[in-house]
């Protein structure tokens, strides 16, 4: 017999696929802007692609046609009328949405039909990246509610203590999660003592995926020039190359300092998820208050100095799980305080890695088979 061909229509979008296809639908932080919040979901991808046949990251929003069209009609208006910054941004939103069009399977989805995706889907996947803290899940999504069958790949909570409201709604929602997880010990922990139960720790999927892989979508930013140079990056308020951290690791390595565009700093380099992951890769040295710009860090065997962001001591949890995984030490600084960059034994840091994957591949098995 032939192949069973199947149309399956909602929200104006239609899919075509053989009948007998497994298909997974994954719930995770969107927007274009974020370097980490896109590289995770595209590890996310393709780690799902080995187990599945049709893979879909899921945007959810009231206006499935009018959404993605005001992004770009917003774009498209500050690239010809807006002031020299806006133009800026929008042109690195312009990377950002080629990117997503050439490694993401995005679908926009009716908030308030997302229950109806159980129609077109096998099972929902929500993470990595802080699909749990509630500061950016106001609504639960990310606790997938509305799911028949759902799992949890490395989500972080990124806060310490959940209010009484967030810690009743995980109590109602985690015990439809066959197997738990977290990014975070401080995430593992509270989970345990939510739900009672066994919650595994695991890395972020960035670092699952072989470096390899990485190396064939890292892109040279347009018109870059330095071959010597020091690379920071910030999400916090600080810019971190006017600190006396980067000042003191200027005079170490004698290096030029290169920063990429950002909304919240005024710098030239414009730069996508692609181009993010060659300049971390063909850096001298790392300064940073990013966790996935650490990642990368580890992952291309960088000297790197993690800042901590003023006022956002929470947020050091994550970096504090990272450093303690894998045996990295003196690299958590605070402005003002004397830099020490000790050598890092990356065999040491392989080793690791290797004994984390094949933990969050036995993971993986238990989920999915």
């Amino acid at each position: 017999m032939g192949e069973r061909m199947v149309d399956v229509r909602f929200d104006s979008v239609i899919y075509k696929g053989r009948g007998s296809m497994s298909r997974i639908a994954v719930f995770t932080l969107q927007g274009p802007g974020n370097y980490g919040n896109r590289l995770q979901n595209y590890a996310v991808e393709k780690i799902l692609n080995e187990r599945f046949d049709l893979v879909h990251s899921i945007v959810p929003t009231n206006h499935v046609v009018l959404k993605p069209l005001q992004i770009r009609l917003g774009i498209v208006k500050d690239l010809f009328t807006g002031n020299h910054w806006k133009r800026m941004e929008a042109r690195r939103k312009l990377v950002f949405l080629d990117f997503d069009r050439r490694y993401l399977h995005l679908k926009y989805a009716r908030l308030k039909r997302l229950y109806q995706l159980n129609k077109y889907y096998d099972c929902f996947v929500t993470g990595s990246d802080q699909v749990w803290n509630p500061a950016f899940d106001p609504k639960g999504i990310f606790s997938l509610p509305f799911a028949d069958k759902c799992f949890c790949i490395s989500p972080s909570i990124g806060v310490d203590v959940l209010s009484g409201k967030d810690a009743r709604r995980f109590k109602r929602d985690l015990p439809r999660f066959q197997y738990l997880s977290s990014r975070e010990e401080s995430g593992k922990r509270i989970l345990e003592e939510l739900t009672g139960r066994r919650v595994e720790r695991l890395i972020d999927p960035v670092m699952y995926v072989d470096v390899s892989e990485w190396k064939k979508i890292e892109r040279k930013p347009s018109g870059f020039n330095m071959e010597n140079y020091i690379f920071c990056y910030t999400l916090g308020l600080t810019e971190i190359e006017k600190t006396d951290i980067a000042k003191q690791v200027r005079k170490r390595f004698n290096c030029e300092i290169c920063s990429i565009y950002d909304e919240r700093h005024e710098n030239t380099v414009i730069a996508g998820p692609e181009e993010f992951v060659w300049l971390v890769h063909y850096s001298r040295f790392v300064l940073t208050d990013s966790y996935h710009a650490s990642v990368f860090s580890i992952l291309f065997h960088k000297d790197f100095l993690i800042c901590k962001r003023s006022g956002g001591d929470h947020m050091n949890t994550r970096f504090e799980t990272l450093l303690s995984v894998f045996d990295i030490k003196n690299k958590l600084y605070s402005d003002g305080e004397k830099v020490e960059i000790p050598e890092t034994d990356y065999n040491h840091v392989e080793d690791i890695l290797k004994k984390e994957r094949r933990r969050m591949k036995d993971y993986l098995t238990r989920c999915f088979g």
